[in-house]
């Protein structure tokens, strides 16, 4: 299900263990193989922050330079905890990757490799306050993937210019995606997405705006020390309704009834990863999706919607 890495002893943090676990364990094996298939299609990944990720990660093996360069002292819990977030952090990064290479290994279009490079020249690690514009594009493929993994085709040359355009049986939608920093820029996002689909002059076409508010609630979140799944879902619900719902209702809404002849609905998602069961990090997304619709959607759009999301 993950890695483990804890502390052994009472009182230090001399020893670390470090276990590959299930499915990360393979994703962690899968490194090379996914830094290949970006070098194979003209990305200078070897280079990149994805190949050093594979170095913090061996950072937390008992058997890496690093570690036993620290046998015979003792590890302050600055230095234990710099190792442990940067190992979990550089997970987290190649879980996302991993999702993205499972669903479009075979993709050789050229809208997608431009976003590729674009994720790839990224910051290392994501700081919070700066513009990011690499783990924007990723977001833009993973929402992609949500969907391709629904059987559709995904159009990353369409005319639109449309974040994604996917069609399934003659069907086709569209998606605007932004991704916060904080609940402060959402009504400035929310509308530039809406005016982004409203040239889509097509009322056969399902329009869908996809807002990631992670970072809005992911300070308030604990990072680890969930029993289980379902208690870090709940957690995940709580947050959503707590902190950032209830800041927007009225923005949601306004704008949602505003549009409501161009955009079919928003979708809040919490594209993440936490830790459950003492410092294991768990191989899926902490990907909660909430659907708001405008007020006086008709059945028969509301249920294109829900069959088209599904």
């Amino acid at each position: 299900m993950g890695f483990v890495l804890e502390a052994k002893g009472k009182d230090n943090y001399q020893k670390l263990e470090y276990q590959k676990v299930g499915k990360t364990g393979n994703i962690v094996d899968q490194i090379d193989e996914i830094i290949n298939w970006m070098e194979c299609n003209g990305l200078s990944a070897g280079v990149s922050r994805y190949s050093k990720y594979k170095r913090y990660i061996k950072d937390c093996d008992l058997d890496s330079d690093r570690m036993r360069s620290n046998v015979n002292t003792i590890m302050l819990p600055e230095e234990y905890i710099e190792i442990f977030n940067k190992a979990s952090d550089s997970i987290k990064e190649l879980v996302q990757i991993e999702r993205v290479f499972k669903c479009f290994k075979e993709e050789k279009s050229h809208g997608f490799w431009e976003k590729m490079k674009k994720i790839v020249s990224g910051k290392e690690f994501y700081d919070g306050e700066s513009n990011d514009p690499a783990r924007n594009y990723l977001y833009e493929l993973l929402v992609a993937a949500r969907y391709k993994s629904k059987g559709y085709d995904i159009d990353f040359d369409s005319s639109t210019n449309t974040d994604v355009v996917g069609r399934r049986g003659g069907s086709t939608i569209c998606i605007e995606c932004k991704r916060l920093k904080s609940s402060k820029s959402y009504e400035e996002n929310y509308r530039k997405a809406c005016n982004q689909l409203k040239k889509i002059n097509d009322e056969e076409v399902v329009k869908l705006v996809y807002i990631d508010v992670y970072n809005c609630l992911k300070r308030s979140q604990k990072k680890y020390d969930y029993s289980d799944l379902l208690m870090l879902h709940k957690s995940e619900e709580r947050l959503m309704i707590e902190e950032f719902e209830k800041t927007v209702f009225y923005y949601t809404n306004n704008i949602l009834n505003e549009f409501k002849q161009v955009v079919d609905g928003v979708v809040f998602t919490t594209y993440g990863m936490c830790g459950i069961n003492n410092n294991i990090i768990e191989n899926e997304f902490v990907c909660k999706e909430k659907v708001w619709v405008y007020e006086d959607i008709s059945d028969v759009r509301y249920g294109l919607v829900v069959k088209m999301m599904n």
